[in-house]
């Protein structure tokens, strides 16, 4: 627990530094190939974003 309060101002300072994400909505994709367990799928890009920007991927695997 000594390392607490340098986690919290690190994690002040993370929040501080981002942004939120300007609105641009899901777009479902629908031809992503065979889908035996009838998933969807989802991608969002926000407007403006820089060539080369990382690509974030997030798999939920609960139902």
């Amino acid at each position: 627990m000594t390392h607490l309060p340098t986690i919290c101002l690190c994690l002040a300072i993370t929040m501080a530094a981002c942004q939120p994400a300007i609105d641009g909505g899901l777009i479902e994709v629908k031809d992503f190939g065979d889908n035996p367990g009838n998933l969807n799928g989802y991608y969002y890009v926000p407007e403006g974003l820089p060539a080369g920007a990382p690509l974030v991927v997030v798999l939920h695997g609960c139902s």
